[in-house]
């Protein structure tokens, strides 16, 4: 069995998006020939979700150790609260705007130490970082030095080419981000993105200084087995719209809540009859959007859902929303892959090609334009119309999505790496 140190603060039972590509990996590579040797960071009580814990493999090595003892200890207090909107407040609300970096950087020289004391004991072939948060990077730049061992950067979203978030960065920290980024870059074997997109964007900006063959890709995926089974027996009394996911200050909510109110006022629904069910956290600003444009009977909020229990409640769902607009042309939405583990009909409102090809492959629904209400008006008409009949997904284009084919491919290049560097 091939040891790997994988550095990842964001792991279970953290309820963070992050967590789901970790838990993937130490889930199903140890079946190849590989063992995670995990090092993350403590997780508050309220971002866990004890779901995830169940389908972890007792054996895994998890060390929450990616923090100092003063973190651990302040981690379990509840910090006091306060009216006052003092600047040390307004800084932590636009915090990761204001470092090149993360909550994890003041606790990075504490998982150094942690993680030359896992490197001394399991003697890892290489090193792989879940990011963001991008702490990791420089823990497992310098651990890599120190130990002479090849590491991976396994970037989820783009770090300098997001570029809405670098947008929200003064300009020095815009250059700090360009600079780390390119210092890992060219200390890592190899650069993992998400998306073929954002793999051929980065392989165009580096391509003075690096090949191509040191980006690639390997998109998220969905895992059969860390779901519980729906009800394939439910019977939908109402034409129910799901948004799964909170909306972020990069995505708008508008678009949705604006086609959702033109369909109701053409087909004339009551609130018995069609309704728009949002997940995940609560903000003002869509409810006073959704109170301005007078559609709020229609609404129903869902308490966030924990991981085994995702396609219990998309299975409620007669259509699955996806909303990805200008702000993520380079990603693709986490939850992707809970649709399309969930067998329902998807409308996706995006002008981003890479997910409008897979929902078209997969057939596993209909896509429109984020940027024209009448044509995402039209495509919507289209499954409330169709909605008594069976959608025929293809279910081959789908498997590819799914962790097997995920986990092979970081199988592959494991293999590779190792045998580069032997």
């Amino acid at each position: 069995m091939n040891n790997f140190l994988f550095i990842s603060p964001k792991f279970p039972p953290n309820s963070a998006i992050g967590s789901k590509r970790a838990l993937n990996i130490a889930r199903h590579i140890f079946k190849y020939g590989w063992q995670p040797v995990v090092l993350a960071a403590p997780v508050p009580e309220h971002e866990q979700d004890n779901s995830m814990m169940k389908i972890l493999p007792d054996n895994t090595a998890v060390f929450y150790q990616f923090a100092s003892s003063a973190r651990k200890i302040s981690s379990a207090v509840t910090p006091r609260t306060s009216k006052k909107n003092s600047l040390v407040k307004k800084i932590m609300v636009r915090g990761p705007y204001y470092t090149p970096f993360d909550q994890y950087l003041s606790q990075v020289p504490a998982a150094i130490r942690a993680g030359k004391k896992l490197i001394r004991e399991y003697k890892p072939e290489l090193i792989l970082v879940n990011a963001d948060p991008w702490s990791g990077l420089i823990v497992g730049y310098f651990l890599s030095k120190w130990a002479n061992i090849p590491w991976i950067a396994d970037l989820r979203d783009p770090w300098s080419l997001h570029a809405f978030k670098m947008a929200l960065r003064p300009w020095p920290v815009r250059n700090l981000v360009r600079y780390f980024e390119s210092i890992f870059f060219h200390s890592a074997a190899l650069v993992v993105l998400n998306t073929r997109k954002c793999c051929s964007a980065y392989q165009e900006k580096y391509k003075t200084s690096l090949d191509k063959s040191r980006f690639t890709y390997i998109r998220n995926a969905f895992d059969p087995g860390c779901y519980d089974t729906p009800d394939n027996n439910h019977t939908e009394s109402i034409f129910s719209l799901h948004y799964f996911g909170s909306f972020r200050i990069y995505q708008d909510s508008g678009p949705l809540f604006e086609l959702f109110k033109q369909f109701v006022l053409k087909h004339q629904l009551n609130p018995g009859e069609t309704e728009l069910v949002l997940y995940g956290d609560k903000r003002d600003v869509e409810t006073e959007l959704l109170k301005s444009l007078n559609i709020m009977p229609y609404i129903k909020y869902q308490n966030n859902v924990n991981m085994v229990n995702t396609l219990v409640s998309l299975n409620q769902a007669s259509v699955l929303i996806l909303l990805e607009g200008p702000n993520k042309c380079l990603q693709l939405p986490a939850k992707l892959y809970d649709y399309l583990a969930a067998r329902k009909p998807v409308l996706a409102l995006t002008d981003n090609t890479e997910l409008a090809e897979i929902i078209n492959t997969t057939e596993s629904g209909i896509v429109a334009s984020y940027h024209d209400t009448d044509d995402a008006l039209f495509k919507l008409e289209q499954l409330y119309i169709g909605r008594t009949k069976p959608w025929r997904f293809n279910d081959a284009e789908i498997a590819r999505y799914s962790v097997d084919y995920q986990i092979s491919e970081f199988v592959r290049i494991f293999n590779a790496i190792k045998i580069q560097h032997a």
